[in-house]
């Protein structure tokens, strides 16, 4: 049973924590940090786009054409370690505005609060997992994002139940895929963004923007589909992330350019996102 004191204490840990996590949410330094978050995650879209692009182009990237693959590209590069250290630490920070977003931002002002929440913790473990993945690659420590994605799904195959739930997390990403493209293509993304000011920047940021999520959207269907496939086949090998599917890709008729194209669509994304470090909403 709780005593008064012990109830004085846990409302003084609690309003204490609150108030440190106002402070941060508001903190022009914590916002700079975040914004290079978006920088890092511009240079890892970059890659995998540079990698799909000499996939498609000659048939062998060298590397996964995956998050995995792009950071650990950079791991090999002078400085690289270095560079994924801070950049994990920023993208750590980026996680952290969102899941501070859901209490203290828009994500709590919003009249589709539910929707807002669920966006935030979404963006807020997509960062989050990107942090981790640099900050390991950074320490010496590495891992491949399809075999990861492959350990997940395997425990779940073996029952009906499990494969249903499989089955439905590769519906989830080809919806978010599709929620991407018709972001790219209606230019909701603007919604996001401060106004440049400059009509050559509004200019790129609308056409790295348009292309940039489209690309990536059509990537993250191809990825569901494998889920999906997965889940129907109780196969865990098909459920891998963007290296296999855009190696299955390959395999198609007319494969490599289009790989080459989204190649250049996940080069153009990443300048995009490198671009909301200045003009995203915080």
């Amino acid at each position: 049973m709780n005593t008064p004191s012990g109830k004085k204490t846990v409302n003084h840990v609690t309003g204490t924590a609150r108030g440190a996590a106002s402070e941060a949410k508001n903190s022009k330094w914590f916002e700079y940090v975040a914004r290079i978050g978006y920088v890092m995650t511009g240079l890892i879209h970059a890659m995998i786009g540079w990698i799909c692009l000499r996939l498609g182009l000659t048939g062998d990237s060298g590397e996964s054409a995956d998050q995995s693959g792009a950071i650990g590209a950079f791991a090999d590069a002078p400085g690289g370690a270095a560079l994924l250290f801070i950049g994990g630490v920023a993208m750590a920070a980026l996680a952290l505005t969102h899941v501070l977003d859901v209490f203290y931002g828009s994500g709590r002002r919003s009249k589709k609060k539910a929707s807002g929440i669920i966006k935030a913790i979404s963006k807020a473990v997509m960062y989050a997992v990107l942090a981790y993945t640099s900050i390991q690659f950074a320490l010496g420590d590495s891992s491949d994002s399809g075999d990861s994605a492959e350990s997940a799904a395997e425990p779940f195959l073996s029952s009906p139940t499990g494969k249903a739930i499989v089955i439905s997390v590769g519906v989830i990403i080809i919806i978010v895929g599709l929620y991407h493209v018709y972001k790219g293509i209606s230019r909701k993304f603007h919604q996001d963004l401060s106004p440049s000011g400059d009509r050559q920047i509004g200019q790129l940021i609308d056409k790295t923007g348009l292309v940039g999520y489209v690309a990536k959207g059509i990537a993250l269907m191809g990825v569901g589909a494998m889920v999906m496939w997965a889940g129907f086949t109780a196969d865990a090998d098909k459920a891998r992330g963007l290296d296999a599917a855009f190696k299955e890709a390959l395999d198609l008729p007319g494969g490599g350019i289009a790989l080459a194209a989204i190649g250049i669509g996940f080069i153009l994304y990443g300048i995009y996102s490198a671009l909301r470090a200045k003009y995203q909403e915080m």
